[in-house]
Formats: structure tokens, C-alpha cells, sequence
């Protein structure tokens, strides 16, 4: 790993993957395989960098201190982390008129959505619910009920917003195509639901936040070039970052309509990230 910036220029190739249903299997486990070859990336002077939805808060539940990476971007790039030495490197924040713009219209699409603190709390949130049934979004609320609260206007001069988070049932009408159409200065990004794997959600950062633009963050700051980027993903919220790089790969995983698109290695269950990078363990 990189101890200062001064050693970063020895760096000439930049790693970055997805975590859930890519690095890890499917019981959030990082395989013995896949271990040793993040350690072997590490020991071939390639920076490793992990991209996920997760917030800092729970990629750490499943992510220990020894986990073999360089960088986590959590929250889909919302906060960028030095995992060796735990520094919060970077922490966009969303201008709060655009705050109270996206407030106002989710709650006029009667839309049940989540606002999002600031990195390192990007795990807390407010949430404000419409009046139709909606599972996966009280699960949610459940599931990290010490950090959620209903939202209050006054609020928004009390905290710093890193995205909103909307979650549509399985079946609803989608919104995805009309909310980037009405706010061309946010990045909206559609994900599945990773806790029942059927509903839909959107999730919406100030422009200039993403898995892409945090992993060419990276890059720029190890002077990497962009011909020397790999990226492994299996889901919708990887897309700009497959895009971004000069190879991409996914899991057999993936949804169809990305498998076309990309090269396909074995599953996560098998592992499939190992597979995508073993050229460049070849190459030396």
C-alpha cells in the first residue's frame, strides 16, 4: 500500500470492483481465492480499490481491517477512504437549494425516499413515506432504525446531504427516466434493492459523484493512465464505472442486458473476480 504521495507515481495500474454479487459471495464473504489475489494485485504495485453502494457504516460489517484493499468508495462514491489508515479522503456534500428542490418534488411524486447525511454518517438518514404500501423501504427504516428519522424542514440547516435514495416497489410505474430529465445537475442512478433483490432503487448525488468519478479520483491521484483501469461490476450502479474504464468485466450474475455489453467471467460464487484480473497478475 501507499504510505505517502511520494510513492504513489510507482503505481501503474488501478483495480476497482464492486463489492456485494462481485467480490464477495453470496453470503457477503470474501473467498479465500479471491484474498489471495487482492494481496497479489497488492504485492504487483496495482492499487485496489473497492466501489460500493454501501455506506462506510455497514461495508465495515462486512469488511475487516485486513480486508487487502487500498481505497473503499462508499455510498456509490459519496466518500472515498484510505483503508490502510482509515482518512476520509473525499466528501462531496449536495447544495442545499437542490436539497430542498428534491424534497419538494419527491414529495410531490408522492415518492417514498431516504435523505442521506454527509460521509462518514452517509448511514443516517430521514426519510419522508407516501401513503402507498411499500416493503423494502420500511425494511429499510427497520433495519437501521437508531440512524433513521422522519423528516422535518428545519432539518435541512442542521445537516449535510450526500444523496437521496427513492425506492420504488417491485412492479411501480419507473421515475428513474423523468427525475434525470427534470434535474440535469444531479447523477441519477438506478440500483436493485439490495435487500429484497426486486425493488427498484434510485438514487440521486450531486453532479460529479458516482463510482466513476470516485475511481478516476483515484487514479488521478496515483497519476495512473486511463488505458491502465480495470473494473468488475454486477449491477445497474456500475455502469458508469464499466464505461469509465479501459476494461470491464462483469459476473455471470449481472442482469442480461449487461452481460451483452461487457466481458462475462464466473459467477461471484466462483470467484469471478479472480478471473477478470488474472491477466494482469499474468503480465507481472
Amino acid at each position: 500500500m501507499c504510505a505517502h504521495i511520494a510513492g504513489m507515481a510507482m503505481h501503474s495500474r488501478l483495480v476497482v470492483t464492486d463489492l456485494d454479487g462481485t467480490l464477495l459471495d453470496s453470503a457477503s464473504q470474501l473467498s479465500e481465492v479471491n484474498r489471495r489475489t487482492l494481496e497479489a494485485l497488492g504485492r504487483g504495485g496495482i492499487v485496489r480499490a473497492v466501489a460500493t453502494g454501501r455506506s462506510l457504516y455497514s461495508a465495515r460489517l462486512v469488511m475487516h481491517d485486513d480486508f487487502p484493499i487500498d481505497y473503499l468508495a462508499f455510498s456509490s462514491g459519496a466518500g472515498v477512504v484510505s483503508w490502510n489508515d482509515g482518512r476520509l479522503l473525499r466528501s462531496p456534500v449536495m447544495d442545499p437549494s437542490l436539497v430542498s428542490r428534491l424534497v419538494a418534488r419527491l414529495r410531490d411524486l408522492k415518492l417514498d425516499f431516504m435523505v442521506q447525511h454527509a460521509a462518514p454518517d452517509s448511514h443516517r438518514f430521514h426519510f419522508v413515506r407516501s401513503a402507498r404500501r411499500n416493503v423494502d423501504f420500511e425494511h429499510r427504516i427497520k433495519r437501521y432504525r437508531q440512524f433513521a428519522q422522519p423528516w422535518r424542514d428545519g432539518v435541512i440547516h442542521a445537516i449535510e446531504v450526500s444523496q437521496f435514495v427513492v425506492v420504488e416497489p417491485p412492479g411501480a410505474a419507473s421515475h428513474l427516466e423523468l427525475l434525470a430529465r427534470e434535474f440535469e445537475d444531479v447523477h441519477v442512478v438506478r440500483t436493485t434493492s439490495p435487500l429484497d433483490h426486486a425493488s427498484t432503487w434510485i438514487e440521486l448525488f450531486p453532479d460529479g459523484v458516482s463510482k466513476a468519478h470516485a475511481a478516476d479520483w483515484i487514479r488521478e491521484r496515483h497519476a495512473i493512465t486511463s488505458v491502465s483501469t480495470i473494473a468488475v461490476g454486477n449491477d445497474y450502479n456500475d455502469l458508469d464505472m464499466l464505461e469509465w474504464a479501459e476494461r470491464s468485466c462483469v459476473v455471470l450474475n449481472a442482469p442480461p442486458s449487461m452481460r451483452v455489453r461487457y466481458k462475462v467471467v464466473r459467477t461471484n460464487d466462483d470467484d469471478g473476480f479472480t478471473e477478470a484480473v488474472r491477466g494482469l497478475l499474468d503480465d507481472g
